[in-house]
């Protein structure tokens, strides 16, 4: 931000200072939080640079806005949204920015005015980016001929998303506390006279990095201040990189391909409300069961979760337990598993019957809608790896890789690859199954897509507000403490029945 106001003033093009100051081809990040060449600079930067290639980008105006007006994390504020309200900055001015829609019409004229000069200069080129879009990695690696895994680093404002899991979040907390400490050392540097860039560019060692939430934010407050603001200074140098971090929880390097991607148009809209019970979660282990479970008791649907009470089995009874023993005796595998109209976790976390005896469960249930749950599958192998947290018991991950299920035998799992594979197999192998057998409905739910509520909510006649996990107060952050205390319940059963057989077997 300051190189390229400092390059204008001594009647350079706007990069010229910068360039010298740290060669780069590169330039992701150009305002501090505070200043912003982009806005005003435009004209400079299109009539400096003819040849240019120049990047816009989207995501949702409510995310977006809700992002603003929680930065940085601290109750009291003033965040960013309000700070911009009182700059008075291109398209925006001073007392404008009180709700979505103001800066809605900001972003959207900005937009225009981007493609308007672009489109006056034919050797320059404009990509637009929708960082939510699923493609996005692919159509840059495309463009630029970079591998496409390099897309995907966004990070994460753990207190705005505590559905995310905590070792995410604290992953996310030690890399930013990392880039916190050298940007004090840099501008310690700096006042000692020795020289130091930030400039946000491709060479950098960091990407964008996540907010920890700590009690170090204070240091924001007491170093950021409203003559910074007015001078278009970012106070401690914190506020450079950090305006765009906290993007939704990051995208995943495999999700390009179908099988890593819900798709809503398995049912119509005349299949809203109308689905055949009992509803079966086909899902993996720690891909949202409680939350669906949740959602179904809300709506007044008959649900179990893990464990199955029915025809005299006593409340330790695991619904897959149940599934096997009736099979083993010749029965149907849900019928003596309770009168349930819903059954969202029918594995243990490591003997996955929607896996085994897709075929029983068919022959017993051939009109049932079936749940197939997504989410990112770098969170959920992180996920699997540090599951249960009690470090006593082995984590489902490594139960799995010993528990040889169709499909990952015995030994498999060693790395995301692995279980990214097994996962897109198992997808397909649902699908194909479906595809065989029209008489199911397949619902597939991505518990990571903002607007799931509202989808659940039309397929099942159940209201939106049943699915809450989604959204970031105070009383939902309360719910997934319960939800991750009932799965770490129910993984502690499994671990002592374990102990309980392995006696036995003694």
């Amino acid at each position: 931000a300051k190189c390229t106001s400092q390059s204008v003033l001594h009647g350079f093009p706007p990069l010229k200072e910068c360039i010298d100051e740290r060669p780069s081809d590169v330039f992701a990040q150009l305002d501090n939080g505070t200043y912003f060449p982009q806005l005003e600079l435009l004209d400079e930067f299109v009539e400096g640079y003819p040849e240019a290639t120049f990047f816009l980008t989207f995501r949702d105006m409510e995310k977006w806005y809700h992002s603003i007006s929680h930065w940085p994390p601290r109750k009291k504020g003033p965040h960013m949204d309000e700070r911009w309200q009182k700059m008075n900055l291109t398209g925006l001015p001073a007392g404008i920015g009180n709700n979505v829609e103001e800066f809605s019409s900001w972003y959207c004229g900005h937009a225009e005015r981007v493609r308007s000069l672009i489109d006056k200069n034919p050797l320059q080129t404009l990509v637009e980016i929708d960082i939510e879009d699923h493609m996005a990695g692919t159509r840059m690696a495309e463009m630029f001929g970079v591998e496409e895994q390099c897309w995907g680093h966004a990070n994460v404002n753990a207190n705005i998303h505590p559905e995310l899991d905590g070792d995410e979040v604290g992953l996310a907390m030690k890399f930013h506390k990392e880039k916190r400490r050298d940007s004090k050392q840099a501008k310690q540097m700096k006042g000692s006279g020795i020289k130091a860039g930030v400039i946000h560019n491709a060479t950098s060692n960091y990407s964008d990095d996540g907010d920890d939430g700590e009690s170090d934010d204070d240091d924001y407050d007491n170093n950021y201040n409203e003559k910074d603001e007015q001078n278009g200074n970012d106070g401690n140098g914190l506020y450079t990189d950090q305006y765009e971090i906290e993007n939704e929880r990051s995208v995943s390097t495999f999700r390009n391909r179908s099988c890593f991607i819900a798709q809503k148009s398995n049912i119509t809209k005349s299949q809203y409300g109308q689905l055949s019970t009992p509803f079966i979660n086909l899902g993996m282990p720690k891909m949202g069961s409680s939350s669906l479970h949740k959602f179904f008791r809300c709506g007044k649907v008959q649900s179990s979760h893990y464990l199955c009470k029915g025809n005299g089995f006593d409340e330790s009874r695991t619904c897959r337990q149940c599934i096997v023993n009736a099979i083993e005796r010749g029965d149907p595998p849900l019928a003596s598993c309770g009168d349930y109209d819903a059954f969202m976790q029918i594995d243990d976390g490591s003997n996955l019957p929607q896996i085994s005896h897709l075929k029983e469960i068919h022959e017993e249930k051939p009109n049932a809608t079936f749940v197939l749950t997504f989410r990112p599958i770098e969170d959920w192998y992180r996920s699997l790896s540090n599951w249960p947290p009690k470090k006593i018991y082995a984590s489902m991950r490594d139960r799995m890789q010993k528990a040889n299920i169709p499909g990952f035998p015995s030994g498999r799992g060693k790395n995301t690859d692995e279980f990214a594979e097994w996962f897109c197999g198992h997808v397909d192998n649902v699908r194909n199954f479906v595809a065989q057998n029209p008489s199911h409905t397949l619902v597939e739910v991505d518990i990571t897509d903002p607007t799931v509520g509202d989808y659940m909510a039309e397929a099942f006649g159940i209201k939106s507000s049943c699915w809450g996990h989604a959204n970031a107060n105070p009383v939902l952050k309360e719910k997934l403490r319960e939800d991750e205390q009932n799965e770490r319940d129910d993984i502690d059963l499994v671990d002592a029945e374990k102990v309980d057989e392995g006696e036995s077997q003694k």
